[in-house]
């Protein structure tokens, strides 16, 4: 190992210590608060493979469609993965900005360069040394539209399986469409999961399009249910606002007692 690539690593590994379950726990409720109010509901595409196994090294990488990736990473953390310290790669530049994350999982990459290449890495296997590391990639590395295609991730990912064994990578969609209600949805849908070791021996422009292939194939299914409103093809995850203006919707519910009917502040069919 090459004195850059130890350095590297060493740093790798303070970064990844200043994770702390207090300040998760805190953000974790802050975050969840956030979506409550900017979202009508967070839900999951029915017949998802969730459950993880447990001796294996977890890399859930998605698309990367917008600012709110980050509060769902943050919500996947807290409620379906409780049992796994969760980290997540961001640019370096908004890594300064935002001193927190690295509290919160987050460690910094430089964009589009080697150094970041070699930050990634070492940040990953640092995750990895914890017995209950897990890590979840916006591997497109920058946003871009859900419906963008060809899909086009950054390598870092392919690279992985040199580097750390025992890996597998879990595909997941995201999307944040409007559908009836004045607030978004958060729609998931995971795929199945990859053995990095199947990957071995292949080179990184296969082992990456093997991946990305993957990743467009739950996208384009997740775009065809959002696109059709499929409700009853999710699950719901998590419950957030309903309702259209505080001031009409007590009126709504005051009109609907006086007349003896059930009130829901859903505009569209309940959820």
């Amino acid at each position: 190992m090459t004195d850059k690539r130890r350095g590297s690593d060493q740093v790798a590994a303070r970064a990844v210590a200043q994770r702390s379950d207090a300040f998760f726990k805190i953000f974790g409720w802050v975050f969840e608060h956030t979506f409550k109010k900017g979202f009508h509901a967070a839900r999951i595409a029915s017949g998802a493979p969730l459950a993880l196994p447990r001796d294996k090294r977890i890399v859930i990488y998605t698309n990367h469609p917008s600012w709110w990736d980050g509060v769902t990473y943050v919500l996947l953390a807290k409620h379906l993965y409780p049992n796994y310290r969760v980290y997540t790669p961001v640019d370096a530049e908004v890594f300064g900005q935002y001193g927190f994350i690295a509290r919160i999982g987050a460690f910094g990459v430089t964009q589009n360069s080697r150094r970041g290449a070699v930050e990634f890495i070492s940040g990953s296997k640092a995750v990895f040394a914890l017995p209950d590391g897990l890590l979840i990639v916006a591997a497109q590395g920058r946003f871009a539209d859900p419906r963008e295609r060809p899909l086009a991730c950054g390598a870092g990912i392919a690279h992985l399986p040199d580097h750390v064994s025992g890996l597998v990578f879990i595909p997941l969609a995201i999307e944040y469409p409007l559908w009836s209600e004045k607030q978004p949805e958060l729609l998931l849908k995971f795929g199945q999961a990859i053995d990095g070791q199947s990957l071995i021996g292949l080179p990184v422009r296969e082992r990456l399009a093997r991946l990305e292939g993957a990743l467009e194939s739950e996208m384009n299914q997740l775009a065809a249910l959002a696109i059709a409103r499929e409700e009853k093809a999710f699950d719901v995850w998590l419950l957030g606002t309903m309702g259209v203006n505080p001031i009409y919707d007590a009126w709504r519910r005051l009109t609907s007692k006086l007349r003896g009917r059930n009130f829901s502040a859903e505009h569209g069919p309940r959820t």
